[in-house]
């Protein structure tokens, strides 16, 4: 009998799918716990590997963060400007934005509930920016053409997830119709 011959794309498969699964249980260990309780060996563990294969992927625990909100982002609901396909005027577009806000900021609230974004880990900043970005750029295409900047800001600071934590009882209603009255009264 001749020895099985190798086959480097079985090994690098394997590779992929070991990968897969630590970035999966680091994004699931990280909403129960949070990055700064999350560990290599609590990752190897849930991920069904070893702690030297979570080491070779990821060096660092900071390393794995950028997998992880890349994961947590590719399932999270959309907030594009497809949301306002349709929308007959700025009242309609506020409603929209300001509730697919709260459903995003309820997608990601078993993560954000560890992080406060002036003390994230320097590997979670860029994508905290991004989002910051993608967020001023969705109010801005909401509110009238005429709404000046401080209209903008005063938008992303009710729409930021602290703002959420505190009004999410209450319904993205409250939030829309403050902001609907702020522009009416510009």
């Amino acid at each position: 009998m001749s020895p099985r011959s190798y086959d480097r794309r079985l090994r690098v498969a394997a590779a992929g799918e070991a990968r897969r699964r630590i970035v999966a249980a680091a994004a699931e260990l990280h909403a129960e716990r949070g990055p700064a309780a999350t560990n290599h060996a609590s990752i190897a563990e849930r991920a069904g590997v070893s702690i030297p294969t979570v080491y070779k992927h990821f060096p660092t625990p900071d390393a794995v963060l950028p997998a992880c909100t890349a994961l947590a982002a590719e399932h999270a609901p959309a907030l594009d400007a497809r949301l306002f396909d349709g929308a007959r005027d700025a009242p309609e577009r506020i409603r929209r934005l300001v509730d697919a806000v709260f459903r995003l900021r309820a997608y990601y609230a078993a993560w954000s509930r560890w992080i406060a974004e002036e003390s994230a880990p320097p590997a979670l900043r860029p994508f905290l920016a991004r989002e910051r970005l993608r967020l001023r750029r969705m109010v801005r295409a909401a509110l009238p053409p005429a709404a000046r900047g401080e209209l903008v800001d005063l938008a992303a600071v009710l729409l930021s997830d602290a703002s959420w934590r505190a009004l999410k009882s209450r319904g993205p209603g409250l939030v829309a119709a403050a902001l609907i009255t702020l522009c009416r009264e510009r």
